[in-house]
């Protein structure tokens, strides 16, 4: 039994016709799978890679604060070992 699917037409630059089709041969797709594919993970993956790098970004400027302040506590300890010699 073959499952009915709505058709799409699309306008697509020759370059982009001729990308889609290297990734599908690279991929082992259809040029058809490589399509629906890509737009699937727009729809569906990019929200989570968005939150992922929203996390990565938050951690980095956590750690960038850390390390600020323990470069501000070395330049203090730093100060102290010199007025101690």
């Amino acid at each position: 039994m073959s499952r009915h699917w709505p058709t799409l037409t699309l306008r697509l630059t020759q370059d982009v016709i001729d990308q889609m089709q290297e990734s599908a041969t690279r991929n082992r797709r259809s040029i058809n799978s490589e399509y629906l594919s890509r737009l699937e993970s727009s729809l569906f993956d990019e929200p989570e890679l968005l939150l992922e790098v929203k996390e990565l970004r938050k951690l980095v400027d956590e750690q960038k604060d850390q390390l600020q302040s323990m470069s501000e506590q070395l330049e203090r300890l730093t100060e102290l070992l010199v007025n101690l010699s």
